[in-house]
């Protein structure tokens, strides 16, 4: 694949954020590990932005929805619908799309599975991923060992997949922690592949201690759950190098990029 390819490559990020500091650490830490610069992004926060429409999604080579530490997919908010037509969209035109951690589980609910609120067991912190064998082909985590390590921060989870679906890694605590169609570029993942370093972790619990509602004692006690998780950090290049370049590029020059991020 020619670098003029990735140089113009145009991702989408939805993003679902009260607060404009970590909507910037997310799509900085996103462009980290994407092996693109942050400039081939364009973000789009649904809680406060004007939300594109369907159409314009084709002007993007991939759609991207991240996580929410302040939402639940089970909320009663006007974007969850909107973000549920993104998703069957980008699917049903055979858009590349990543969800993770709250993209996954609108890509879920989007599809027809379902979603819980399980706060008992909840993940907050770097957990154990166990990656079936059967996934070796898999573009995104087919390259990562069949035990890794990766960052998570929820209190929902997934009992059911979409039809057709398959899910490849589990943890303890959740069965669900992928997601895609065989054949198709259609991926998501429950945790969270761009804060595999400890430090950004800490910087987002600190910032979503009240919504989870943990005291100083438990706060400290979470803390020390999270750990450097490196083997994870691949999933989003492997998106972009393996799915992105590798299908033909699909915007136009017609389509306005939407927030296009400046380094």
């Amino acid at each position: 694949m020619s670098s003029n390819k990735k140089e113009d490559t145009k991702i989408l990020l939805f993003q679902i954020r009260d607060d404009a500091a970590i909507a910037q650490h997310e799509l900085k830490v996103v462009a980290e590990n994407s092996g693109l610069a942050k400039t081939n992004f364009a973000s789009v926060n649904v809680v406060s932005d004007t939300r594109p429409s369907l159409a314009e999604l084709k002007g993007y080579d991939a759609v991207m929805i991240g996580g929410a530490g302040g939402y639940s997919v089970l909320d009663d908010q006007p974007f969850i619908p909107y973000l549920e037509d993104v998703v069957r969209f980008v699917r049903e035109n055979d858009i590349p799309f990543l969800g993770i951690c709250f993209g996954f589980q609108i890509a879920v609910q989007a599809l027809g599975g379902a979603i819980i609120h399980d706060k008992e067991h909840m993940e907050t912190g770097t957990f154990l991923m166990r990656r079936r064998k059967v996934s070796d082909s898999d573009p995104l985590i087919g390259d990562l060992p069949y035990e890794f390590s990766a960052a998570c921060g929820r209190q929902d989870r997934a009992t059911v997949l979409p039809v057709g679906a398959v899910n490849d890694i589990t943890s303890e605590r959740t069965p669900y922690n992928s997601l895609t169609f065989p054949g198709s570029k259609f991926f998501g993942v429950q945790f969270h592949p761009e804060l595999w370093r400890k430090e950004d972790n800490v910087l987002r619990l600190r910032h979503y201690k009240e919504k989870y509602s943990l005291s100083d004692d438990e706060f400290q006690k979470q803390l020390a759950l999270f750990h450097d998780a490196p083997e994870s950090q691949f999933i989003i290049r492997n998106f972009v190098e393996k799915v992105v370049l590798a299908s033909p590029q699909i915007h136009t020059d017609g389509v306005t990029d939407i927030n296009r991020s400046q380094i």
